[in-house]
């Protein structure tokens, strides 16, 4: 990385992992959480062949400033391909305060993303949930997500191993393709 200063790395995993420890994890979860390039994450038994197999992405977000940047960058990516669908996804995970988005609020982000991005399909949804890795499956699967997308910052080691991230949960729980970004 420090040589060539990709954009984006593209990396292998293995998908669904044997081991429900979140402690140990792949070796694709431990470079998304060191690097501050953008990782794409394929699972080993991906369905995308080419770009035109994406149909729809889902841009997981707490709409907080660092997440519209990388949502910004991930548009200029995807300016060709005007067709695919992107859903702005937000979870209200139950039982914890703050963060919580209504649909009202949704309804702004979207006259704000409509007016920004005019020529993008920009969808909208909340999801309420107590476990928010088992919600985004449950989107990924019943929407036909292609691609999770989310942004992240670096952790530390005592961070990685006793308050896994996200981006560690669904990369290990899940066969979607993840591009995390860097926030």
């Amino acid at each position: 990385v420090e040589e060539y200063k990709p954009f984006l790395l593209v990396l292998g995993s293995k998908g669904e992992s044997n081991s429900k420890s979140y402690s140990l994890g792949s070796v694709t979860a431990d470079i998304i959480e060191m690097t501050n390039v953008p990782v794409m994450a394929v699972p080993e038994n991906s369905a995308l062949q080419s770009s035109a197999d994406v149909k729809h992405i889902a841009f997981l977000t707490n709409m907080q400033e660092k997440d519209l940047e990388s949502f910004d960058n991930l548009v200029n990516i995807l300016r060709p391909y005007p067709k695919v669908r992107i859903t702005l996804l937000h979870i209200n995970v139950k039982d914890r305060k703050g963060d919580k988005w209504t649909q009202t609020e949704l309804l702004g982000m979207k006259e704000y993303f409509s007016k920004k991005y005019p020529e993008l399909n920009v969808g909208y949804d909340v999801l309420d949930s107590a476990d928010p890795v088992e919600a985004i499956n449950y989107y990924v699967e019943s929407e036909e997500v292609n691609i999770l997308a989310l942004n992240t910052r670096r952790r530390n080691l005592f961070g990685r191993i006793f308050m896994p991230s996200i981006s560690r949960k669904v990369l290990l729980n899940n066969n979607v393709t993840l591009v995390v970004l860097r926030g």
